[in-house]
This record gives C-alpha cells, sequence and structure tokens, in this order.
C-alpha cells in the first residue's frame, strides 16, 4: 500500500496546505533539523511520486503519534484482525450461500473453515460440539475484543509477519487471505483435528446419492467402518446387495 500520510492527516481533518502549515510549525516549535515543506510536496508525498527522507518520516511519524512502520505503510495487527472478522462474519452470515457469487464466497468459505479448525486446535470449542459450522457465535463474531485476546498468536507466523513489518511491500487483498490462512493453519493440531473430523463423519448422513445431497444428525451416530449412511424415522441404515436396507444399532 501507499504510506499513511493521506490517511491520517485526513484524521486530524488538515487540507494538504494545512498539514504542511501545521507539520512545519511542529518541526520548528521541537527544533528539528527538518526541511520544511509545502502542499505540493505532501502531493508528491501522497501520490508516491516522491518519499520522505528517514528523518522526515521519524518526525512526521513522532508527529502524527504513531509507529514509523505502519506510517510507511506496514499493516497494524488490529487492522489484520478486522479483516479476518469481516471474512469470517460473511461466513457465519445466515444467507451465505457459497453457491451464490462463487469466487468471492469460496474465499470466506476458506476464511470459515480455517477459524474453525483454529478455534477446535486451542480448545477454544470443543472436538465433540454438535454443530458443523460456523463454530462462533454470533456475539463472539461481533466482539472484536474476542479476536485480539484469541487471535494474536497468528502474527508469530511468517506468514503474517512481513505484513506488520515490511511497508515497502505492495500487499493485494488475495495476499492477505493467503497469509491469514497459512498462519491459522500453523496452528492446527491434527491430533485435536482428527478427532473432530472422525466425530464429524460419524453423523453425517446421505439424503440422495446422484446428485450427492449430504447432511448432519447429532443425535443419531453410526459407525465409522466406510460405508454411506442414509437415516429414517431416526434410523440409521445403509444400502446392501441387491439395494437391500440393513438397518444398525446406533454407537458412540
Amino acid at each position: 500500500m501507499l504510506n499513511r500520510i493521506r490517511q491520517l492527516r485526513k484524521q486530524k481533518n488538515l487540507s494538504q496546505k494545512e498539514f504542511a502549515k501545521d507539520f512545519n510549525e511542529y518541526i520548528s516549535k521541537n527544533k528539528m533539523d527538518i526541511t520544511p515543506i509545502n502542499f505540493s510536496v505532501v502531493s508528491k508525498w501522497e501520490t508516491k511520486k516522491s518519499a520522505p527522507t528517514k528523518a522526515t518520516y521519524k518526525a512526521l511519524a513522532k508527529y502524527f503519534n504513531v509507529n514509523e512502520i505502519y506510517l510507511r505503510g506496514a499493516y497494524s495487527k488490529d487492522e489484520l484482525l478486522l479483516r479476518l472478522q469481516k471474512y469470517y462474519s460473511k461466513y457465519a452470515d445466515d444467507n451465505f450461500d457459497i453457491t451464490i457469487d462463487t469466487l468471492r464466497n469460496l474465499v470466506y468459505f476458506d476464511i470459515g473453515e480455517v477459524v474453525d479448525e483454529f478455534v477446535i486446535s486451542k480448545r477454544l470449542k470443543p472436538w465433540n460440539i454438535k454443530k458443523e459450522a460456523p463454530l462462533l457465535t454470533k456475539e463472539e463474531v461481533a466482539d472484536f475484543n474476542y479476536w485480539k485476546k484469541n487471535f494474536n498468536v497468528l502474527f508469530d507466523h511468517a506468514a503474517t509477519n512481513w505484513l506488520i513489518t515490511k511497508p515497502t511491500l505492495e500487499a493485494t487483498e488475495k495476499d492477505i487471505i493467503g497469509a491469514l490462512v497459512d498462519a491459522l493453519s500453523g496452528e492446527g493440531d491434527n491430533v485435536v483435528l482428527t478427532k473432530r473430523i472422525n466425530f464429524l463423519n460419524k453423523h453425517l448422513y446421505y439424503k440422495s446419492r446422484y446428485p450427492i445431497k449430504t447432511f448432519y444428525d447429532f443425535n443419531h451416530p453410526h459407525p465409522l467402518d466406510g460405508k454411506e449412511y442414509y437415516l429414517e424415522d431416526g434410523k440409521p441404515y445403509f444400502i446392501g446387495d441387491n439395494n437391500q436396507r440393513h438397518y444398525i444399532e446406533e454407537t458412540e
């Protein structure tokens, strides 16, 4: 991304001319050895036609009261967590349908799946929770403090670390999504996730074979024996030779 001079200037409700005047007064008052600027210089900074010197960047960071890396264009942790929250909230929406606007919804689905795997791996949700997806409650999805408390570990990964430390790299939305997915996947606990997969498979039933339609019923488990199970009046069965139904005793 571009540096954040324009963004931070607008947060102060200053025009380029007003900002130049205010910044010049700031460096004069603080006796900084920085060349004064005018609105033309500000315009070039904001459109990447020129860049502040190292010393000027330091002065600007102090003026705006922000981290210099952030000022130069790196993402903040909060910005990335807000994106993660936004993507998951789309996935968790009651009207979410992966068959509509497929490419966009596939992105939300990918994020949703790895977030659900993350909360299982971190024991934020039990592996045998009787729910397919999404696993977060609406209250958890909407609470940004929940994301800050439980997902900050993502920034220990190289996949996301560059986004908050390398302001000179231009990150697209695809890059950000890929980094978040990689970091979330890196926190997976294979033992717990295997338990989760087996639990889901024990409650997976077919509505039809052609075309394939399935659903989950968490009140009626069946064996994990490789057979395709159907459910009728709460009774699990599989179809054997000669298209015969074989009803089974439920098992936990």
